[in-house]
């Protein structure tokens, strides 16, 4: 059986004693130690998804400016694009004009040239048949 005796309250004296000298030396410190590394832990969580959420947001910017430069520089291409289109239809209608113009010329020099070849030809055809009736007749054939 259990007995009491005072060996029972001495080991109790030096449990008060070790409680009362551990808890405000050991176990006090060490708990405020470890709820300061929890605020330290979760400072440092929240300033790590703040800076993952303004990292996020800067990257949402860039892909929105590059969005809008491709947009611009597409704009920009097809309006280059479309002026040298123009240009080039205006190149193509000058010369175009110029060609018909070279045609119209060549043409009338043509015509003028045929008409005076013809009256060369009429004028020599003329003089021709008179010599060959002519010879012919034998005499001069007015």
């Amino acid at each position: 059986m259990l007995s009491i005796n005072s060996a029972l309250f001495i080991h109790l004296a030096i449990f008060l004693v070790v409680v009362l000298l551990v808890v405000p030396l050991l176990i006090r410190p060490t708990m405020a130690l470890l709820e300061e590394r929890d605020a330290r832990i979760s400072g440092a969580r929240e300033r790590a998804r703040s800076l993952r959420d303004e990292s996020d947001a800067r990257v949402r910017d860039i892909e929105e400016r590059i969005g809008q430069a491709r947009k611009k520089a597409s704009l920009d291409r097809e309006k280059i694009r479309a002026e040298h289109v123009k240009k080039a239809e205006s190149i193509i209608a000058q010369t175009r004009k110029e060609i018909m113009d070279k045609i119209a010329a060549t043409s009338t020099r043509i015509a003028q040239e045929r008409e005076s070849a013809r009256r060369t030809l009429v004028a020599d055809a003329e003089a021709l048949s008179r010599e060959i009736a002519s010879r012919v007749l034998g005499r001069e054939v007015a």
